[in-house]
């Protein structure tokens, strides 16, 4: 509620560096658990009620918080920052992909699934990220492409390779998914 305040009490430019200086603290691994976690949660509360103001921000500071986001849910060690991460990108995508200016998300998301050396953390968190994303996009615009990347994301957490924390986000993630990619179960090629 005190973000939400200030960021209806501050101007344009005000409130587009508190959600940078948010998204910083929130990347930041040497910073307290417990100021990560306020930041996480301000920085969700003001993502989560400034739709209108998301899509009036600068491109530069928007793309900053964005690559803050991912920067979080794939290097951080605490677990809260990650998830924090995950629901703030769910709501940016929630605004940004109806409008195509996210498209390098699911590819972003993706690399995290198939990339050599990733941890089973980073691979969870990702799943929970595509969870969330599903939820929040009713009705995506995407394309064939996009839609078998979060696909193909998804089955391969789903491999008996992967740790169980990682097959149970998947497995929740695939419940989303399904309602998400329905389209390109109807193609049967697909």
């Amino acid at each position: 509620m005190v973000t939400q305040n200030l960021v209806a009490a501050a101007g344009t430019a005000e409130q587009e560096q508190l959600l940078l200086s948010l998204s910083s603290e929130l990347a930041n691994n040497d910073k307290p658990v417990e100021s990560r976690r306020m930041a996480g949660s301000q920085l969700l509360e003001a993502t989560a009620k400034a739709a209108n103001l998301w899509v009036s921000m600068d491109t530069v500071i928007k793309s900053q918080i964005k690559d803050l986001l991912l920067t979080t849910l794939g290097s951080s060690l605490e677990e809260e920052a990650r998830q924090a991460s995950s629901e703030v990108i769910a709501k940016v995508a929630s605004v940004e992909i109806p409008l195509k200016q996210w498209p390098d998300l699911f590819q972003s998301l993706l690399r995290n699934m198939t990339q050599q050396g990733i941890p089973a953390q980073v691979k969870q968190s990702t799943l929970e990220t595509l969870c969330y994303v599903c939820q929040e996009i009713s009705d995506p615009p995407l394309v064939n492409n996009e839609v078998n990347n979060v696909i193909r994301a998804v089955l391969l957490g789903t491999l008996p390779c992967e740790p169980s924390g990682v097959r149970l986000a998947a497995t929740k993630a695939l419940l989303n998914v399904l309602g998400f990619a329905q389209a390109n179960f109807r193609v049967e090629m697909e």
